[in-house]
């Protein structure tokens, strides 16, 4: 019997122009790693910088069940192949959003972020309450070993 990895949403993080990185962004993906797994795809931000903010989002809120799991999204191929297995998928860059429209993949601008983290709240509690909801492209994730 195989394990699967359900991946709630895929999340392009990206540095603002001034260098910061949106807390409250990752702060509704740490929120939302209550139900599922969430993928932070980092371009131009380092894993340690959100490892920083993250650490202030744990001590606040505490540990979640699934956390984050982080991606290098400076390799756009492999980050839309990753985007194929979630459920939802929060876009920033025109770079990144071309490469999943060029792929047929739908995705929300990190400006409706709320909007896309209830979506996989949602999605998750149908799972849950025994709903069989529809998988994104028919796929689910394997778990990484």
């Amino acid at each position: 019997m195989s394990t699967y990895l359900r991946i709630g949403a895929l999340v392009e993080v990206v540095a603002a122009a001034d260098g910061s990185v949106s807390e409250s962004l990752l702060g509704s993906a740490y929120g939302a790693s209550d139900d599922s797994f969430i993928v932070l795809a980092h371009r131009g931000v380092s894993a340690r910088t959100i490892d920083f903010i993250l650490d202030r989002i744990v001590a606040r809120h505490g540990l979640r069940a699934n956390g984050v799991i982080y991606a290098d999204g400076e390799d756009v191929r492999a980050t839309v192949e990753l985007a194929r297995r979630a459920r939802v998928i929060i876009a920033e860059t025109p770079t990144f959003q071309e490469a999943l429209s060029a792929a047929g993949l739908p995705f929300f601008p990190a400006t409706q972020a709320a909007e896309a983290f209830a979506r996989v709240r949602r999605s998750e509690s149908a799972l849950r309450d025994g709903e069989r909801a529809p998988a994104r492209h028919g796929q689910a994730a394997p778990v990484l070993s």
